[in-house]
C-alpha cells in the first residue's frame, strides 16, 4: 500500500509519541522507503537512514530532529496525538497496516468511574476545561462544537458521576443544555459499540 505525504508524517507523529514502537517505526519506514523519500526533506530522510536505533544518543537525537520538523514544517502539535486520535484512526482503518500495528499496541483499560463536580466553575472557559480534561478530550477542544465532533472517539469511563449539576443549571443554562445532550450522544455511541456507560446526575 503507498503512503502519502501526509501518512508518512502521520507515521513519524505516531513513532514520537510512543503509539508505535520503535521496530514498528523502522519497519514501515523501511517497507515503504520509496513513499518516505518523497514525502520527507532529503537531510531528514538521510537521517533516519543513517540512524543507529540501538544507540540511544543518536536516537534521541533523530527524535528531537524529527518532532521539530514536523512541527515547523507541518504545523503539528505532537499533544494532539491523543488517544482519542488514535482510537479514531483505528476505527476507520483507512491504513490497515499502521491500524493492525496501533491496535497491537494500544488498548485502553475503560476507566470504572470520573466524577465532574461543577461547585466551582464560574466561567464557560473553565466549563469547557472541566469537560475536556475529565473525559480526555484532546487539547484543541476548546468549545463545544469541537467537543462534539469528537465525542464518538473518545474512551469514555463505566460511569460519568455528575455532582453538583443544579449549580450548572442554574449558572450555565444553555450550557447545561448542550452538555446534557452530548452526554446523550456519548452514552448512545458507547451502547452501539457495546461498551458499559452510564451518566449519573446528583
Amino acid at each position: 500500500m503507498k503512503f502519502s505525504i501526509n501518512e508518512c508524517i502521520k507515521i513519524i507523529s505516531l513513532y514520537l509519541t510512543d503509539y508505535i514502537n520503535q521496530d514498528q517505526f523502522i519497519e514501515l519506514f523501511f517497507s515503504n522507503y520509496d513513499d518516505f523519500e518523497t514525502a520527507l526533506r532529503d537531510d531528514i530522510f538521510w537521517d533516519i537512514i543513517d540512524t543507529n536505533f540501538t544507540h540511544d544518543d543518536e536516537r534521541a537525537k533523530l527524535e528531537t530532529e524529527l518532532a521539530y520538523y514536523i512541527i515547523e514544517c507541518y504545523h503539528i502539535s505532537l499533544q494532539d496525538i491523543s488517544d482519542s486520535y488514535v482510537e479514531k484512526l483505528i476505527e476507520e482503518r483507512e491504513n490497515p497496516a499502521l491500524c493492525d500495528m496501533l491496535s497491537e499496541n494500544y488498548y485502553p483499560e475503560q476507566k470504572e468511574e470520573v466524577t465532574i463536580d461543577f461547585s466551582n466553575i464560574f466561567t464557560h472557559d473553565e466549563l469547557i476545561e472541566l469537560i475536556r480534561s475529565k473525559l480526555d478530550f484532546p487539547e484543541y477542544c476548546t468549545n463545544w462544537d469541537a467537543i462534539h465532533d469528537m465525542v464518538y472517539s473518545v474512551w469514555y469511563p463505566k460511569k460519568i458521576l455528575i455532582v453538583n449539576w443544579e449549580l450548572l443549571n442554574d449558572r450555565f443554562p444553555d450550557d447545561a443544555i448542550i452538555l446534557k445532550r452530548i452526554l446523550s450522544e456519548a452514552v448512545w455511541g458507547c451502547r452501539i459499540s457495546n461498551k458499559e456507560i452510564t451518566v449519573e446526575y446528583v
